[in-house]
């Protein structure tokens, strides 16, 4: 690697990331056991033993009276640790201490370059007190760098235009929360004002989630149990940022919990608009408008929840947007990394799967649509003369069912995009400098992808009709009447997304999921009955004829149990019956009767959408900005 590296360490109060970069841009971060992240929580037995991390952790639960989880909230006194006392600073330098040693075993020499990343509301005393921490875990004199200045460097380097003169709102949201207004000078970013709140942020979610679960606040807990019971907390926590449930472990003699995501929204509510109300102090302290800012970004490990940008961004009435990898933004910035890491990769911290999942989201309805859509215009027979040439007994023999299904994929897959159109209105509102309500957008979002969902099936109505010589009142019958309520759903939806102040707890791109299982088990048991039902089957094939379409109406039967519920146990006990349903109802029309089944599972799961909505309370009115 040439030149020198720079080692980067934002030790936070929770947590401590850090990164290596080289002159030429490229960067790798620094793992621990394996994860990107080292708690800085410190375990000390006061006999010059002091465990970091995961490992002082583990020692919390039997021997709580050494165990320092938040030693940046400890002070600078001195702290008991067995029969004798410890410094904060030297529970400081034995975390900065093993990131060095783990810097060092990755270049194979020391770093000389270190820069520390603080909170930009440190006065002089803190941040000698920090620099004296890091002389004694042997890295010599660091140079400092505030987070949010950083955060604002890390958004040039990656292409984010901001001009000399622009004022930028950067919400660092970790373990507290610390909103800055930052203005661009000619040579770097200048701190305006900055405000700090440390019960605005992870830590704060992670208390008010112990009291929800165990009925008690986190103080009245003893010791050992009350370490034990917040590791868990944050750990299932940050495994809801990826799935939609996770089993919690309770103390002895409770049993473990199911946890989903909307209980870590509810508690991360309340946080969240403690922290968008600091947003708004800071832009008060710095006499500067919502509107004169260039833009609002969050960073910070709490700036993952869907919710966190939200709820700021609708206090303030304008966009607020969680940078790329957040909880790597300001080190990433005080190392001046570039965009690509020392391997030639990006990590796309901190969840790469969203993204995927949504892709799938929208393909595989949409091209379950144009697949089904394909064979009901190929297998459609003509008799008594051709779409041309038509006698006056002439008729089409076609599987209107199939035309309705392809319908209503088209309009599922229009709505699984309705966050990604918000997101297009978004940027065309901050490209004509038009502030808006984040609520407003998803609403439109969801509305424009209701018309284009209900356009694409007139369009298939049209299509067929023009192709088979008929009048466009009996295909647009079938394409439009099965999916019709369900646009009616949504509609609702993107009513009551406008007078939201929130997003859901699992954000718009979850919420707006169709089950992919649904689309692609109805959508092959529906080409499968239009098989049995218009399609020549080959001579070596007659006695499995009935075979395919009792086949074909026992896989609808099962997407619509897959509609209908998620958890699989009960999409078993569900299926069952409408499996059933679908062999014994298989026959001559049938593609329409079994269309017009799934099409109401299809209504009743955006009917359940629409109702957890009408249940959910809003934020009050002067929260919505």
């Amino acid at each position: 690697m040439p030149g020198e590296p720079r080692l980067a360490i934002d030790y936070g109060t929770a947590s401590t990331v850090a990164v290596l970069a080289w002159p030429d841009g490229r960067w790798l971060p620094v793992s621990f056991d394996g994860s990107l992240t080292l708690p800085s929580a410190v375990h000390s037995s006061g006999q010059n033993s002091v465990l970091v991390g995961a490992d002082a952790w583990r020692h919390a639960a039997a021997a709580p009276d050494g165990f320092v989880a938040a030693p940046l909230r400890a002070g600078t006194d001195a702290l008991p640790a067995g029969d004798t006392k410890v410094e904060v600073a030297d529970l400081v330098a034995a975390t900065l201490r093993h990131v060095a040693a783990e810097a060092t075993r990755l270049v194979g020499a020391p770093v000389v370059d270190v820069r520390l990343v603080v909170p930009a509301g440190w006065g002089p005393r803190r941040r000698t007190w920090l620099r004296q921490a890091a002389y004694r875990a042997g890295l010599g004199q660091p140079r400092l760098v505030e987070a949010p200045v950083a955060a604002a460097d890390r958004l040039l380097a990656v292409g984010v235009p901001v001009p000399v003169g622009a004022l930028l709102l950067v919400c660092d949201l970790g373990a507290g929360c610390e909103a800055t207004v930052l203005r661009r000078g000619p040579a770097d970013f200048e701190v305006l004002s900055t405000m700090a709140d440390p019960h605005a942020g992870g830590a704060q979610i992670d208390e008010t989630l112990v009291a929800t679960l165990l009925g008690a606040d986190v103080d009245a807990l003893s010791g050992g149990v009350r370490w034990t019971v917040l590791q868990d907390v944050r750990a299932a926590k940050e495994t809801l940022a990826r799935q939609p449930v996770v089993t919690m472990p309770l103390p002895a003699p409770a049993p473990p919990m199911v946890v989903n995501s909307t209980l870590v929204d509810d508690a991360a509510r309340p946080v969240l608009q403690n922290a968008a109300e600091l947003a708004s102090r800071a832009l008060t302290a710095a006499d500067v408008t919502v509107e004169s800012l260039a833009g609002i970004y969050c960073i910070g490990g709490t700036a993952v929840l869907p919710a966190a940008s939200a709820i700021i961004g609708e206090r303030l009435a304008t966009v607020a947007l969680p940078v790329a990898q957040p909880d790597f933004a300001a080190v990433l910035g005080a190392a001046d990394a570039g965009t690509a890491t020392a391997d030639g990769t990006a990590i796309e911290a901190p969840t790469p799967l969203p993204p995927l999942r949504r892709l799938a989201g929208l393909a595989l309805p949409a091209m379950a649509s144009l697949a089904v859509y394909a064979h009901f215009m190929t297998a459609a027979t003509f008799n008594n003369g051709t779409p041309t040439r038509q006698s006056a007994h002439y008729y089409v023999l076609a599987s209107w069912g199939e035309l309705a299904t392809a319908a209503l994929f088209a309009l599922v897959a229009c709505l699984t995009a309705g966050s990604l159109f918000g997101v297009a209105l978004t940027y065309a509102d901050r490209h004509h400098h038009k502030p808006s309500r984040a609520g407003e957008r998803i609403a439109g979002g969801i509305a424009l992808a209701a018309t284009a969902g209900v356009a694409i099936a007139g369009l298939y109505a049209v299509v067929a009709a023009v192709t088979f010589g008929q009048s466009v009142a009996g295909p647009l019958r079938w394409a439009l009447l099965p999916i019709l309520p369900m646009a009616v759903c949504a509609a609702g939806v993107a009513w009551l997304a406008g007078r939201r102040s929130v997003a859901p707890g699992q954000g718009w791109d979850a919420f707006l999921a169709f089950p992919v299982s649904s689309v692609i088990i109805a959508g092959l048991g529906t080409v499968l009955v239009a098989y049995w039902a218009q399609s020549p089957i080959p001579p070596g094939w007659a006695g499995w004829a009935d075979t395919v379409g009792r086949l074909g109406g026992l896989l609808i039967g099962v997407g619509v149990a897959c509609t209908l519920v998620r958890p699989v146990l009960l999409r078993l006990v569900l299926a069952a019956p409408l499996a059933v349903f679908g062999i014994v109802v298989v026959g001559p029309g049938s593609t329409g009767i079994l269309a017009v089944v799934y099409a109401i599972a299809a209504t009743l799961w955006w009917g359940q959408r629409l109702w957890s909505l009408i249940r959910t309370p809003s934020a009050a009115p002067g929260h919505a900005g």
